[in-house]
């Protein structure tokens, strides 16, 4: 068995083009290549998700929660000559 290299994406991009032209004239199987990228599609948009992003209402949420902390005195200031690392050791 011969060792091939992996495709890059513009060899993958061609192939594909290959592929779909031998099946353009046929509706059912150009049906079935669209429902199967668009899956390919979610399932990739589902992996590569960012777990740390937030929807408006939990974002307008976390503001509003910060409010009322700042408003009950709950804050962190640096003091003058302050600097990051110190600020940070202080406050924990």
């Amino acid at each position: 068995m011969q060792y091939q290299k992996p495709m890059t994406a513009v060899q993958m991009n061609v192939a594909l083009q290959r592929e779909m032209s031998y099946i353009v004239a046929d509706e059912t199987l150009m049906a079935r290549a669209l429902k199967a990228l668009r899956r390919l599609r979610r399932e990739c948009k589902k992996e590569m998700a960012d777990p740390t992003e937030m929807t408006e209402a939990e974002f307008l949420s976390n503001i509003e929660e910060a409010r009322e902390e700042y408003n009950q005195g709950k804050f962190y200031e640096m003091q003058p000559g302050d600097s990051l690392d110190d600020f940070f050791k202080r406050i924990g």
